[in-house]
């Protein structure tokens, strides 16, 4: 094998790794709701374990909860009309009615539990629920972060309090080191990276990210990202 066609097979096969599946992410939204709204992480893989994160702060000490369940991506424009589990929340961490910042990460669903759906891809979905607006006839809620889909793809890096910190997708870190293992030179490594990028996302600098959001009484407000295996 010529050393021009290492970064290539390199990055290739990490494409392949990654390419079952999903993470998602909204980041900085001032969301203003009544009722229910929803967030979506379509192509999530069954086959790998799943996680919610959030960072979320009321503006007016709303009260509000936070689930999740997965859903049968047959409905691709309402997929939380056909969930397949039981609308959970982590113990801890299910309803606010104040106005401080507050920030979670967990798995919401193991592998033995995404393969008793008996479904390839399923759709990952959280709710939020505005039970009582602090004020007016809607909660409004600063959404600093919220993240979900395959664990396999993301890691919260702690700070050093201790608490979370700064959200990481592996992607990128997986193609240095499966460069690495390849025998590349420091260039090549960086050869490897571009194609990575280029395959795993659509363009070099994006981050491995699908967005989206739905709720009962508007439209999808955010574009929802490439499938890698379109590209």
């Amino acid at each position: 094998m010529g050393a021009a066609a290492k970064p290539r097979h390199c990055a290739v096969a990490v494409m392949l790794l990654f390419a079952t599946a999903s993470a998602c992410t909204n980041s900085d939204v001032q969301k203003k709701w009544n009722g229910t709204t929803y967030y979506e992480c379509l192509k999530t893989d069954s086959g790998s374990a799943t996680f919610l994160h959030f960072e979320l702060q009321s503006v007016q000490n709303d009260k509000y909860g936070v689930s999740f369940a997965v859903a049968d991506p047959v409905d691709a424009d309402k997929p939380y009309d056909n969930v397949l589990s039981p609308w959970k929340h982590f113990e801890k961490a299910s309803n606010f009615s104040d106005s401080f910042s507050h920030k979670f990460d967990g798995v919401t669903f193991t592998e033995d539990e995404l393969k008793a759906f008996n479904r390839i891809k399923v759709v990952h979905v959280a709710k939020l629920t505005c039970y009582k607006p602090g004020m007016g006839t809607q909660c409004e809620v600063s959404i600093k972060r919220l993240d979900q889909g395959n664990k396999r793809l993301y890691s919260v890096q702690p700070t050093a309090d201790g608490t979370m910190g700064t959200a990481q997708f592996y992607a990128i870190q997986t193609v240095v080191l499966l460069a690495s293992a390849c025998g590349l030179t420091a260039a090549g490594a960086v050869v490897a990276v571009r194609f990575a990028r280029r395959g795993l996302l659509g363009e070099p600098d994006a981050l491995l990210l699908e967005q989206g959001e739905r709720s009962d009484s508007s439209q999808r407000e955010c574009a929802e990202g490439a499938d890698p295996m379109e590209q």
